[in-house]
């Protein structure tokens, strides 16, 4: 049967995905003439980018947030997820945007993530995840009715 209520919120997701996709859009176009412009330090450009892309991230993982929001429960963080998900997608990004090599690894590193747009994937994949990470634990409810009965 097709839920109405889901098709809603779903359309609603797609609509502010939509909208925040323009946004980003026109403030990366604006980012990049005010670096031409007004001679924007490379670690500025640097973290205003890796900020958009941030929050780009979270925003496509934002359904999966509202989904945990309704159940019942406290909040907790999947630790895995973060630290096998999360920090090698760090470590692209501070490597590609904010480390400057000093030995030739790096410098392959660097130049590779940046050919091959990963450096941008791991910025988007890291918002993703840190918003994924977080989930409602279940509390026992037929503990709780218990206690409640008597």
């Amino acid at each position: 049967m097709i839920s109405f209520s889901k098709i809603k919120e779903y359309m609603i997701f797609t609509l502010l995905f939509f909208i925040f996709w323009y946004f980003k859009s026109s403030f990366d176009s604006w980012l990049e003439e005010s670096s031409k412009l007004f001679a924007i330090s490379y670690y500025m450009y640097s973290s205003l980018f890796v900020l958009s892309n941030l929050i780009f991230g979270i925003v496509i993982g934002l359904p999966t947030l509202y989904k945990e929001s309704k159940n019942r429960g406290k909040w907790k963080v999947l630790i895995e997820k973060l630290t096998f998900l999360g920090i090698p997608a760090l470590f692209i990004v501070i490597i590609s945007y904010f480390y400057r090599p000093r030995y030739p690894i790096f410098f392959d590193l660097q130049y590779f993530s940046w050919k091959n747009n990963l450096s941008l994937y791991a910025i988007i994949f890291l918002g993703y995840v840190l918003t994924t990470s977080f989930y409602k634990q279940q509390t026992n409810t037929s503990s709780m009715d218990k206690n409640s009965q008597t």
